[in-house]
């Protein structure tokens, strides 16, 4: 079984330091190719980020069922590029984010994701909606810590435990969902530290769950439904060199 696993940011991590992290999630035999998008952004924080990096991900996709993969998994939580990467591929796509949410409501009433900036609130929200467990999601919050800034800060897990208190205990939520893949390992501490303070609730990862739903399906030969996935009209597609997205928006103050 081969997965082609998508960082659908522009990054100069050393990919085989990712894929080591990874490789205790997937099974034995499962072999694991990580690479990323050659042109976007750094993070993926907002619907902008989201637009800007799809092109990048829908690019890796065709290449890795081209070169006979037989799945691909993109890592973000808001499931970048997913919808369109399965109108344009056979084999199965999966990202964490909807499966999270799905496991949550499974296994919850009621659910809220804990994630890095406001910016990215609203779009989880939209993908509550696409998933259907809009009214289960009782909120999204943020610990206001940038992805890029994740990586060993001594905040991250007292911020998580504090914003994961409150959705239990002000929002009535009875899962939390971790929303950023760069989350990953904070699950086991926090669900130990909810628990100290009498909270026994599921705390859920997107990239094992997804990951291993994704080697479920190759196993079972099931991938997306081509009548809900419809392969796009044949068409000329034009990438232009130079074509630059700048992340800095001017801002007319007149309008404020």
């Amino acid at each position: 079984m081969r997965i082609k696993f998508i960082v659908p940011i522009i990054t100069r991590e050393p990919l085989d330091r990712l894929k080591e992290g990874l490789l205790p999630y997937v099974s034995p035999g499962t072999k694991l190719e990580v690479e990323s998008i050659r042109y976007g952004t750094e993070s993926n924080e907002s619907f902008f980020d989201e637009a800007v990096n799809s092109i990048g991900v829908l690019e890796l996709a065709e290449k890795a069922q081209n070169e006979g993969f037989d799945g691909v998994f993109i890592e973000c939580m808001l499931d970048l590029g997913l919808e369109a990467a399965r109108e344009k591929l056979y084999i199965p796509v999966v990202g964490p984010g909807r499966i999270a949410m799905l496991c949550a409501g499974d296994l919850a009433d009621t659910f809220s994701v804990v994630t890095v900036l406001e910016n990215s609130i609203s779009p989880f929200k939209h993908l509550a909606s696409s998933t259907g467990l809009r009214d289960r999601l009782v909120s999204v919050r943020s610990i206001e810590i940038p992805v890029v800034s994740l990586k060993d800060n001594a905040r991250l897990l007292p911020t998580l435990l504090n914003e994961s208190v409150l959705a239990i205990e002000e929002d009535g939520a009875h899962a939390i969902i971790l929303g950023c893949t760069r989350m990953l390992g904070a699950e086991k501490k926090l669900t130990r530290l909810l628990a100290e303070r009498g909270h026994i609730v599921p705390v859920i990862s997107g990239i094992p769950l997804g990951l291993k739903y994704l080697e479920m399906l190759i196993h079972l030969n099931l991938s997306q439904s081509k009548l809900s996935y419809m392969t796009p009209p044949e068409k000329k597609v034009d990438f232009r060199e130079g074509i630059h997205i700048s992340g800095d928006v001017d801002v007319d103050e007149s309008i404020l």
